[in-house]
């Protein structure tokens, strides 16, 4: 099999993204299973694939927000695909959407992709609860193009003008610049429910049934929980406090420090575990601002349908004429909060979150005597495995020393066994040699001898 399909889906951010990845994070092996490869990340997580947005817009020289350690590189998403035999390469990334990926942008990644068929998912939401869902977000992190900083009021008129918030504009980009086979859209669920839009996002990338119903059947948790309305507001005054610093659209601003993340993340733990009443949690649009997103979730619906783009889910999710809005949870009906409240719950926060720090910070130190110690106990068992190897050492030395001294005293005696031999057969014949040389005198004598007592027993008988 070879790789034959893109489907690209763009988010944009609050339409439930960040559940969808999940998912698709969770069933990936399944997916595969039907020839449809998720790229995974390293480390592995579940926030899709925001870096290959990030390398197209570096590649362009424009501001990354670099808000996740999640990598993959395109090289690798596409080799993968190739090696995995997959027929489909799915990508997801909110920063798909994001303001900096413009036209140039979704050119740059037409002709990464060469000519494989790409296909977009888009998810629409009723701009009435995408738009204060947004600006909640990026209250609630202190990280936007300077909406953390503003009242919704305000803030509502600068979100609405987003390309990705008005749709038109958005895909008319994508139909021009990135030139998709074909643009599917999904609906969010008025009231969320995750089977229901997990369900959408899999027919809207036109996937098996069984896929669809291990998709739709995937819960994951998320950490992406809405705060209380009296939270956003309070967050939104420390923004405010800190605004000065703020320069949008800048690369400071688009990469925060990694300290001001982790201090945010803890502010963010604290408040989503204390157990203070915190009043409704849903954040309304104001009043006056209601009308505009009316009209715009009225031409979004409108629009839809005269291009004829396939919709899975329910268009009435988009646009209800009778749409009712919880008062309680408009901000701008909120009362300010007193600055000597503001104070209080700031320092309550930031002097827990310093504790903690500086209890980590003891654990850190305690940590690190512990890794000198047991550095030191190693260094003093080097120091001692160093000297018995040496020992050891000496001590083989020695035994070679033993053994060349044994072999040549054991040639030593080889050679003299050899000599010894040799003079054995010496003295054996110079013995044979002598003997017979001094028989024969001896015979003669013995001779003499004899015939001297005949001649005297002859001599006597006369």
């Amino acid at each position: 099999m070879s790789l034959d399909r893109v489907i690209l889906h763009v988010g944009p951010p609050k339409t439930g993204t960040t559940s969808i990845q999940g998912a698709l994070t969770a069933c990936s092996h399944k997916l595969l299973e039907h020839g449809v490869y998720y790229p995974p990340t390293q480390p592995l997580s579940t926030e899709g694939q925001p870096s290959l947005a990030w390398e197209l817009l570096a590649d362009l020289g424009k501001p990354v927000a670099r808000l996740s350690q999640a990598y993959v590189s395109w090289d690798e998403a596409l080799s993968g695909a190739e090696q995995a035999g997959a027929q489909t390469l799915l990508l997801s990334s909110e920063d798909f959407s994001s303001e900096d990926f413009d036209r140039a942008a979704f050119r740059h990644l037409r002709r990464r992709l060469g000519r494989l068929p790409i296909e977009v998912v888009f998810a629409l939401r009723d701009p009435r609860r995408l738009i204060p869902s947004i600006w909640s977000q990026s209250v609630k992190w202190g990280i936007g193009s300077g909406e953390e900083l503003l009242s919704l009021e305000d803030a509502a008129p600068v979100i609405m003008q987003r390309p990705s918030v008005q749709v038109f504009d958005y895909l008319a980009v994508i139909e021009s610049s990135l030139e998709p086979e074909r643009i599917n859209l999904l609906t969010v669920p008025r009231k969320m429910d995750r089977g229901v839009l997990h369900r959408r996002f899999a027919q809207a990338c036109g996937l098996s049934l069984d896929t669809i119903d291990g998709i739709a059947a995937t819960q994951v948790s998320t950490d992406n929980t809405a705060l209380p309305l009296r939270d956003i507001l309070l967050l939104l005054s420390i923004n405010q406090a800190q605004g000065s610093n703020h320069t949008p659209h800048s690369v400071e601003a688009a990469n925060p420090p990694a300290n001001s993340i982790e201090i945010r993340r803890r502010l963010l733990d604290l408040l989503q575990t204390t157990n203070a009443e915190k009043g409704p949690g849903r954040v309304e649009l104001p009043q006056e601002v209601r009308p505009l997103a009316t009209d715009l979730a009225q031409r979004i619906v409108t629009w839809v349908k005269a291009r004829n783009f396939p919709v899975s889910g329910d268009l009435g999710d988009v646009f209800d004429e009778h749409v009712v809005f919880d008062e309680r949870s408009s901000a701008s009906d909120q009362p300010p909060l007193p600055e000597a409240q503001l104070d209080k719950a700031a320092l309550f926060y930031l002097a827990k979150i310093a504790s903690d720090l500086e209890n980590e910070r003891l654990d850190a130190v305690r940590y690190l005597l512990e890794v000198e110690k047991a550095r030191e106990h190693w260094r003093e068992k080097e120091k001692a495995i160093s000297y018995l190897a040496q020992i050891a050492s000496d001590l083989e030395n020695e035994r070679l020393e033993v053994v060349k001294y044994l072999l040549e005293v054991e040639n030593a005696r080889e050679h003299w066994r050899e000599q010894a031999i040799g003079w054995e057969k010496i003295c054996g014949r110079l013995t044979d040699s002598w003997s017979w040389k001094l028989t024969k005198p001896l015979r003669i004598a013995g001779s003499a001898h004899s015939i001297f007592k005949l001649l005297n027993r002859i001599s006597s008988r006369k």
